[in-house]
C-alpha cells in the first residue's frame, strides 16, 4: 500500500472521485500509474481488476514474472498500457493472465510483455461479446500471448464450456505481436475449442500467429468453432495452422470461416492440414476468400490443402483475386498414398471449390506434387467456374512423384483417382490478362483436363495473352475438343504467338491498345461485336504475346506497347500461327547514296502496309529551296510508294522527308520519315557510255546496236549505231543508237540499205542523217544553259539555225510519227510550234 507522502503527491494531479490522480502505486506484483485505487481499479486475491475507463499504465513492481493476473470487470471499456508486464499462470487450470469479460480493452504496448494462461483460457482471454484493440507506437513494443494449456487461443476465445458467449472483435494495428494457441485446437488469434470470433482485423504491426496442435488455425477458427470475418489490410503477418488447421481460416472438424479478405500488408500463411488461406481439415469450409492487395504467400498443408481454397475434405466457396502479389502452392501428402491440393481452388478429396475469379494482380499458383491443378481442382475434388479477366497469372499443375500418382492441369482439373472418383473443373473463361499455364505430366492439359477421369466442361477465350506451356489447351473428355470463343455463333480459336519487334527488345512490355481485323480492342471484351479483351496483356521475356483468334484468310493485328506500335497483316490458318509484328517505319528510299539522277522516280518502302491515302514527300537540300513532290502510286500490298521527281540540282544532297503517312492497321505515322537521303550526280558526270561507233561495224551489214548511254547525262548518251551499208553480206539493219541521255538524245542508228560492197552513201537520206548527227553533236558541246534554248532548222539544211524565243511544241520525224514535247527542231519558214518532217528514225531531244 502507498505511504501517506505518495498519496499527497499524487493528489495534485487531479482525477475522478478525488482531488487528484493516484500513482504510481504498487498493487500486488504490479505498479499502476493513473486513476485511483478503489475507484478505477482494485487488487484482491492476486487479481488486479480494472473498474473504469480511466487510462491506466501497468508495469511490474519487480523485474520477475508473476502469477498475479489482470481482469477487466464485466462491461467496462478499459484503456490500458502494458509496460514490461510478464504474467505466467500456465500451471493453473482455469486461470487467464489477462481476462476481458463482456467489455472492451484498448491495449497499448510499451516494452516487452508476456501473457501465458492455463487450461481452457486464451493467453489474452476475451469472452462474453468482448472486444480488443492492440496498438503500439512502433514495432519495438511487443506482446507474446500463449494458451499454456488446452483449448484456448493465443489471443481470443477459450474453451466454450461455461463461457457466456463468443468474442465480438479483435483488432491489431501496431506493435510486434506473437500469439500461440493451445493444444486441443485453439487458434493463434481467434477461436478456441467450440468458441469463435465475429471479426479479426489486422491493419499494422508485425503479427505472428501459430495454431495449437489438434486443429487450430494460425488466424481464424479453433476446433469446432467459427469466425465470421478475417481482414488483413496492413502490417506483416505470419500465420501457421496447427495440425489440421489452416494458416488463415478454418480449424479442424466442423469449424467454419466466413469471409477472408486481404487488401494490404505482407502475409505468409501455411496450413497445417487445411489450406494456407481458406478451409481447415475435415468438413471445415471457408465461404469466401478475397485478395485485392498486398503480398501474399499461401501454402497448403501436408494432408492436401490448397494454397488458397479448400482444406483436405473441406470445401471453399468463391475465390476472388483482384490485386496484389500472390503465390499459392497446394499441399501434398507426406504419405505417398493420397493426393494433394490445388494452388488456388480445391483441396484433396471431396474438397469442392466454388467459382474462381482473377481480375488483377500478379498471381503464381502451383498444384501439389500429387495431383492438384495450378488453378482449379485438387486431387479427387472439383472446382466451379474459373474466370481470368486481368492480371498476370502463372499456373502450373502438380507433377508425378515416385509413386506414379499425380498430375494436374495448369488451369482446370486435378488428378482423377479412381478410388475417389473424378476431378472436374467447371467452365474456364479467359477474357484478359497475361496467362502462362502448364501441366507437368503427360495426359494433363495445360488448360483443361487433368489425367484419368478429370474433365473441364468448357474453355472459352475472348481476350488476354494465353500461353499454354505444351500447346495443350482443350476441354471435354477426350481432350480433342476445340477451344472456342463465346460469340453468338461460337467459332474455334487458335493460338497466334506474336513477337513485338525484335524479340527481347519488346520484353515485358505492356500492351496499351490494339486493333484486330479492324476492330479496336478493349479492356472489356465484347465477343458478339468482335472485340478482343487486352486488359493487363503484356509480353513475356521473349517479347511474345499469344492471342487466341479464329481462322481468317486475310487478317491483321496491331498492338500498341506504350508509345510504340507494332502491326502485321497475314492469313491465319486453322492452327497455331507465329508471326513477328514490326514497329512501323520508313524502311528505305531509292535512290539513296551518291550518284542519283536529277530526275526520276523516288521509291519509298515501308515496313508494314500503309493506308493508301498518300502523305507528303519533300526533298530538302542542304541549302536552297525544297521540292515538294506530287501524288504517287502504291504497290498492291500497300507497302511501297512510288512518286516522280525532277528539276533537282546537280551535286546536291537531299533529305527525304515523308510525313502524313499512316499505317493500315493502327493508323499511326511510321518512324524514320527523315532518315533517308541521297546525293545527285555532278554536272556532266553522267555523259553517255555508248561506243560512238555503235555495236555494229560501220561497214558491215549486221545489226549492230549503239552503246546505251546513261539516261541521266547532260550530253548525248549512246553512240551511233552501225550503218549496215558497206558490208559485203546481205542487207542488214543498222544498229540502234544509245539510250536517251540528259538534255539531248543519243543518235539513232542508220537505215537499212542494200549492201553494195565498198560503195559510198551519196543518198539524200544519208546526208540528212549525217547532218542531224552533227547538229546533235554540236548541241552537246554547248553549255547547259545554251542547250536549254530552243532552235530550228531551215529547210532541213545543216547550220541554218534559228532560235525560238518561246518553247516549241515538238518535233515530228517521218517514220516515227511521235512528238517530243518541250522543244525541238523546226523549219525556219514555219512559225515556232509548227512541225518539221524529215526522213529517218525518230530522235528525241532532251
Amino acid at each position: 500500500m502507498p505511504v501517506a507522502g505518495d498519496v499527497e503527491a499524487a493528489l495534485a494531479q487531479g482525477g475522478p472521485g478525488t482531488s487528484g490522480l493516484i500513482g504510481p502505486l504498487a498493487t500486488g506484483a504490479f505498479t499502476v500509474t493513473g486513476g485511483a485505487e478503489g475507484v478505477d481499479y482494485s487488487y484482491s486475491g492476486g487479481v488486479l481488476t480494472i473498474q473504469t475507463s480511466m487510462p491506466l499504465t501497468i508495469s511490474m513492481a519487480s523485474g520477475s514474472a508473476t502469477s498475479d493476473r489482470i481482469a477487466v470487470a464485466v462491461g467496462v471499456a478499459a484503456a490500458l498500457t502494458l509496460s514490461g508486464v510478464s504474467i505466467d499462470v500456465s500451471g493453473a487450470a482455469g486461470a487467464a493472465a489477462l481476462n476481458v469479460e463482456g467489455g472492451s480493452l484498448a491495449l497499448t504496448l510499451v516494452g516487452e510483455n508476456v501473457l501465458e494462461s492455463g487450461d481452457g483460457y486464451a493467453g489474452l482471454q476475451l469472452w462474453g461479446l468482448s472486444s480488443l484493440a492492440i496498438t503500439a507506437k512502433d514495432e519495438g513494443q511487443t506482446l507474446t500471448a500463449k494458451a499454456g494449456g488446452l483449448y484456448g487461443a493465443g489471443i481470443g476465445a477459450g474453451d466454450r464450456t461455461g463461457a457466456p458467449g463468443d468474442v465480438e472483435r479483435i483488432e491489431i494495428s501496431g506493435g510486434t505481436v506473437t500469439a500461440v494457441g493451445g493444444e486441443g485446437g485453439g487458434a493463434g488469434i481467434g477461436g478456441g475449442y467450440q468458441s469463435g470470433v465475429d471479426l479479426i482485423e489486422i491493419s499494422g504491426g508485425t503479427v505472428t500467429a501459430v495454431g495449437g496442435a489438434g486443429g487450430g488455425a494460425g488466424i481464424g477458427c479453433g476446433v469446432e468453432s467459427g469466425v465470421r470475418v478475417v481482414e488483413v489490410s496492413g502490417g506483416t503477418v505470419v500465420a501457421t495452422g496447427g495440425r489440421h488447421g489452416a494458416g488463415i481460416g478454418g480449424g479442424f472438424e466442423g469449424s467454419e470461416v466466413g469471409d477472408i479478405a486481404i487488401s494490404g500488408g505482407t502475409v505468409t500463411a501455411t496450413g497445417g492440414g487445411g489450406a494456407g488461406i481458406g478451409g481447415g481439415y475435415a468438413h471445415s469450409p471457408a465461404h469466401v476468400v478475397e485478395v485485392s492487395g498486398g503480398t501474399v504467400t499461401a501454402t497448403g498443408a501436408w494432408i492436401g490443402g490448397a494454397g488458397i481454397g479448400g482444406g483436405a475434405q473441406s470445401p471453399v466457396g468463391d475465390i476472388a483475386i483482384s490485386g496484389g502479389v500472390v503465390v499459392a502452392v497446394g499441399g501434398a501428402s507426406k504419405d505417398k498414398d493420397v493426393g494433394g491440393g490445388a494452388g488456388i481452388g480445391g483441396g484433396f478429396f471431396d474438397s469442392e471449390a466454388g467459382d474462381i475469379a482473377i481480375s488483377g494482380g500478379e498471381v503464381t499458383a502451383a498444384g501439389s506434387a500429387l495431383g492438384g491443378a495450378g488453378i482449379g481442382g485438387g486431387s479427387g475434388s472439383q472446382a466451379g467456374d474459373i474466370a481470368i479477366s486481368g492480371g498476370t497469372v502463372a499456373a502450373t499443375g502438380g507433377a508425378v512423384d515416385l509413386s506414379g500418382i499425380g498430375g494436374g492441369a495448369g488451369i482446370g482439373g486435378g488428378a482423377g483417382l479412381s478410388w475417389v472418383g473424378g476431378s472436374q473443373a467447371g467452365g474456364i473463361r479467359l477474357t484478359g490478362g497475361t496467362v502462362h499455364a502448364s501441366s507437368r505430366i503427360e495426359g494433363s492439359q495445360d488448360i483443361g483436363n487433368g489425367p484419368g477421369e478429370s474433365c473441364a466442361a468448357s474453355i472459352v477465350v475472348d481476350g488476354g495473352s494465353i500461353q499454354a506451356g505444351h500447346g495443350a489447351m482443350a476441354y471435354g473428355n477426350p481432350a480433342s475438343v476445340e477451344v472456342r470463343n463465346s460469340a453468338a455463333s461460337p467459332v474455334r480459336v487458335y493460338p497466334n504467338t506474336l513477337v513485338l519487334g525484335s524479340g527481347t527488345a519488346g520484353a515485358q512490355a505492356a500492351v496499351t491498345a490494339g486493333i484486330i481485323d479492324g476492330v479496336p480492342c478493349e479492356a472489356t471484351p465484347d465477343p458478339t461485336g468482335g472485340v478482343y479483351g487486352i486488359r493487363d496483356v503484356a509480353t513475356d521475356g521473349s517479347g511474345r504475346v499469344c492471342l487466341w483468334l479464329p481462322e481468317a484468310a486475310s487478317g491483321s493485328v496491331g498492338l500498341m506497347a506504350g508509345p510504340v506500335g507494332f502491326e502485321f497483316s497475314y492469313g491465319r490458318s486453322a492452327g497455331p500461327v507465329a508471326a513477328t509484328l514490326a514497329a512501323p517505319a520508313l524502311a528505305s528510299a531509292s535512290p539513296s547514296g551518291a550518284g542519283a539522277a536529277t530526275e526520276g522516280a523516288l521509291v519509298l518502302a515501308f515496313s508494314v502496309p500503309m493506308d493508301v491515302f498518300a502523305g507528303t514527300v519533300v526533298l530538302r537540300p542542304v541549302s536552297g529551296q525544297a521540292v515538294t513532290l506530287g501524288a504517287g502510286t502504291w504497290s498492291a500490298d500497300g507497302a511501297v510508294y512510288t512518286v516522280a521527281y525532277s528539276g533537282l540540282a546537280h551535286g546536291a544532297a537531299y533529305t527525304v522527308e515523308a510525313s502524313g503517312f499512316r499505317t493500315a492497321v493502327l493508323g499511326i505515322e511510321p518512324s524514320g520519315g527523315s532518315a533517308q537521303s541521297f546525293v545527285t550526280q555532278a554536272d556532266g558526270s553522267d555523259d553517255g557510255g555508248g561506243d560512238s561507233n555503235g555495236g555494229g561495224d560501220s561497214n558491215g551489214g549486221g545489226n549492230g546496236a549503239g552503246g546505251n548511254g546513261d539516261s541521266n547525262g547532260d550530253s548525248d548518251s549512246g553512240g551511233k549505231g552501225g550503218d549496215g551499208t558497206n558490208g559485203n553480206g546481205t542487207n542488214g539493219t543498222g544498229g540502234a543508237g544509245g539510250g536517251t541521255g540528259g538534255d539531248v538524245n543519243g543518235d539513232k542508228g542508220g537505215s537499212a540499205l542494200p549492201a553494195t560492197g565498198d560503195s559510198p552513201l551519196p543518198t539524200l537520206a544519208a546526208a540528212l542523217l549525217a547532218a542531224l548527227a552533227l547538229v546533235v553533236l554540236g548541241v552537246t558541246s554547248l553549255s547547259r544553259a545554251a542547250r536549254l534554248r530552243r532552235f530550228s532548222v531551215l529547210n532541213g539544211a545543216l547550220g541554218l539555225l534559228q532560235w525560238c524565243d518561246e518553247p516549241c511544241d515538238g518535233l515530228h520525224v517521218p517514220g516515227l510519227g511521235e512528238e517530243v514535247e518541250g522543244h525541238g527542231l523546226h523549219e525556219a519558214v514555219a512559225p515556232c510550234g509548227e512541225p518539221l518532217h524529215v526522213a529517218g528514225e525518230r530522235r528525241g531531244v532532251a
